[in-house]
């Protein structure tokens, strides 16, 4: 549905697009992940013909847009204001774009009502802005949008001005209008869990550059750098020296003293190189003795518990100093010594 090839664009010789090129696929939820300044809006932009690239070419179902005008594009954007007008009813927002362009009075009528039943707004059709709740004038801007049957759909931050709770339960709501309406979406955002939460896939952009592109279980699980490792959720780290490599296994020995770390990994990589383990918090097991395995074992006390409703997340705090999340659903108390174990496959070795 989209096809990206060698895009750039940069605003007084700071590239704010770098080079990028990605295929998005019909019928998607996509996601443009990072921090601010990354690109990731501008990149949004140069889609919706807000922006003119300086370089690359911009594909939309097979014809080149490249320097078409937003109007002539196949697109919608929602942004982050909802932008809706304050004098009007949630029926009229919704109804505007297609009286712009001069659909018969009974055809609006019907795809009003059609699209106002599917965002669950059809007892609110006569309210205006004012009386909505954030939630609400959320999917008075979607319905604004895929009213005009658009084959994409462009959301600019779409939920960042919503309280946490309402985000949550929004989140729900969009992911089944995306797919009762099968139109392809591609959000930018800079939340991690709305990203992996919503997208079937995600580009996780730094420096106006992709830096990884996959499912939402490989950028969280199967992070190609240490910079994606560390921006999509909480990581612990272990430092060390590559010892042995055999049976798709790789041992590591720790620089702070923790002993020989396993972990998997299919890749060639040769002795004597410095390393970098990454182990999610909800992957470490803690035990009260020792287990039996003499690798992925290390001693330590724990620091701080803080209980988070469906699981605690506890600090461990290790002989050398340093401090290890770990995510559990079991009790455990304050100065309580523990062993953090975890399997092979539950790290990721990054030497990058």
């Amino acid at each position: 549905m989209i096809r990206l090839e060698t895009l750039a664009k940069s605003y007084g010789g700071v590239h704010a697009v770098d080079g990028v090129s990605l295929q998005v696929e019909p019928g998607e939820f996509f996601s443009l992940l990072g921090g601010s300044g990354c690109g990731k809006t501008t990149l949004l932009r140069l889609i919706a013909g807000l922006e003119k690239a300086d370089s690359g070419r911009i594909v939309i179902d097979g014809i080149d847009m490249t320097d078409a005008p937003a109007y002539e594009r196949p697109v919608n954007t929602v942004f982050q204001s909802y932008a809706l007008f304050p004098h009007m009813t949630v029926a009229r927002n919704v109804a505007f774009g297609l009286h712009q362009e001069r659909v018969e009075r009974r055809e609006i009528d019907r795809r009003v009502d059609e699209i106002l039943h599917l965002v669950h707004l059809e007892d609110f059709s006569q309210r205006k802005p004012h009386e909505l709740s954030g939630g609400q004038k959320q999917r008075v801007a979607l319905a604004r949008a895929l009213v005009k049957r658009p084959k994409i759909l462009l959301l600019d931050e779409p939920l960042a001005a919503l309280d946490r709770k309402l985000r949550e339960k929004t989140r729900f709501e969009l992911k089944t209008i995306q797919r009762n309406v099968g139109t392809t979406f591609v959000m930018v955002t800079h939340d991690q869990d709305e990203a992996l939460s919503l997208s079937s896939r995600i580009a996780v952009m730094d420096a106006g550059r992709i830096v990884q592109l996959g499912s939402p279980r490989d950028i969280y699980y199967r992070p190609s750098s240490v910079f994606v490792a560390d921006f999509v959720g909480n990581a612990n780290w272990i430092e060390g020296t590559v010892v042995a490599a055999r049976d798709g296994t790789v041992a590591v020995k720790s620089s702070d003293g923790n002993g020989n770390i396993v972990v998997a990994c299919t890749d060639p990589i040769a002795t004597g190189g410095t390393v970098r383990i990454m182990v999610r918090p909800e992957r470490i097991t803690l035990a009260p003795i020792r287990p039996a395995a003499d690798e992925n074992a290390i001693h330590g006390t724990i620091a701080n518990v803080a209980f988070l409703g469906d699981s605690s997340l506890i600090e461990v705090r290790l002989a050398s100093g340093q401090s290890f999340a770990v995510r559990t659903l079991d009790r455990w108390s304050v100065a309580t010594e523990v062993w953090l174990t975890w399997r092979p496959n539950a790290g990721v070795l990054l030497n990058r």
